[in-house]
């Protein structure tokens, strides 16, 4: 003979909820579909860029599809997607700079890609254009590499400013303050 075991088992018979019976504490907690009332459309409803057809500039767009594939970029594809990379339409020295700074603040949040992002670059290096300075027309070109390295050092200034600030408040100043 097998023990008679107690059901605790809120979906075996007899348990608690079950149908028919209001679902527990509360008894019922839907609103019938008679008293649903439509919604009302707004003039500055929310509508994503790409189902209200707006027309983006081509700026905004090559920073995108730029996101886009950084934030896809692995090991594994990262052939493939560099390969998609070198054929983004950079078309002035800004759409260089915007790219750049995409690649460099990935490359910062990610340190253990750092390999694949300094290769990414130096493909990048290879194949974007080169570009006349507007400011002076007899200088150098702007290069991918130029404007790489004047990313570098203005980070590496940026990092130099804030040392000197802490050295300036001294060790004696509070925490709090320092903050």
């Amino acid at each position: 003979e097998v023990p008679h075991r107690p059901r605790n088992n809120q979906f075996q018979k007899g348990g608690k909820g079950g149908r028919d019976k209001g679902g527990g504490k509360g008894g019922q907690r839907f609103m019938p579909m008679s008293e649903v009332k439509p919604l009302e459309k707004t003039e500055n409803a929310y509508v994503a860029a790409t189902i209200a057809k707006k027309d983006v500039d081509a700026g905004e767009k090559l920073l995108r599809d730029c996101k886009s594939i950084l934030n896809k970029l692995a090991p594994e594809k990262f052939d493939k997607l560099a390969g998609q990379f070198l054929e983004l339409p950079v078309e002035s020295r800004a759409d260089m700079v915007g790219i750049i700074d995409h690649v460099f603040d990935k490359a910062l949040a990610e340190p253990v890609f750092g390999t694949m992002y300094s290769t990414l670059c130096a493909r990048c290096s290879e194949s974007f254009p080169e570009f006349h300075d507007a400011d002076n027309p007899g200088g150098k070109p702007v290069t991918f590499k130029r404007l790489l390295l004047n990313k570098c050092q203005e980070e590496f200034e940026k990092e130099n400013v804030v040392g000197h600030w802490e050295e300036a408040l001294g060790k004696n100043t509070p925490k709090e303050e320092k903050e």
